[in-house]
């Protein structure tokens, strides 16, 4: 069952209260370690963005794992959509913003080691670049002119991340309807515990 919205406003205070990542960070971030060609047990990710102490870390341990299992059930039924921000403009309209969920993006891929670089060829490098030309854009002291041209450019980038991540999924876990891993991962069986000696 997916979050509504008063779940994941609560969510992102209870994150901002704890070390600051937004919920549309963390959010990139899960995304990215279940799209991993090898998956991330909770007992690994969750003390990385667990926030508060007692009831509340209970509380928000509790709907990080609801947020993980509806990223997860979203790429598996090719109904994938981001959490990303809304930033008010100055005529009152607001604006998508999507940089704090692909610098999430970005870290989950860093926390996995060399497992992206593997098989990090020409496909799999075009389809991630609107998610780390955006990351990019955003370290901070970085020189040099942007990945991301325009503001026409970064509305384009931002509307692909749907269909690049479920193609990202797609490009290390297989086809939509693969027989799922009975370990609970959420993966196909063939690229989870179906892979020979693969232990989480």
């Amino acid at each position: 069952m997916a979050l509504n919205d008063t779940e994941l406003d609560y969510l992102d205070k209870l994150l901002m209260d704890g070390d600051g990542r937004a919920l549309d960070y963390v959010h990139g971030l899960l995304t990215a370690l279940i799209c991993a060609p090898r998956p991330t047990a909770p007992r690994d990710w969750l003390p990385l963005v667990l926030v508060g102490e007692g009831a509340l870390r209970a509380e928000a341990a509790g709907l990080l794992l609801e947020l993980h299992n509806e990223i997860r059930d979203g790429l598996v039924r090719g109904e994938f959509q981001p959490v990303l921000s809304e930033v008010r403009l100055v005529d009152g309209g607001l604006e998508v913003e999507a940089t704090d969920w692909c610098c999430g993006f970005a870290e989950g891929m860093g926390m996995q080691g060399g497992q992206w670089l593997q098989d990090l060829d020409s496909e799999l490098a075009d389809l991630l670049y609107p998610i780390l030309a955006i990351a990019t854009d955003a370290e901070p002291g970085r020189e040099g002119p942007p990945l991301v041209a325009d503001e026409e450019s970064r509305d384009e980038f931002t509307a692909a991340i749907p269909d690049r991540v479920e193609a990202i999924y797609a490009f290390w876990h297989g086809e939509r309807g693969a027989p799922l891993c009975p370990c609970g991962s959420g993966l196909p069986f063939a690229t989870c515990c179906g892979v020979p000696r693969t232990l989480h």
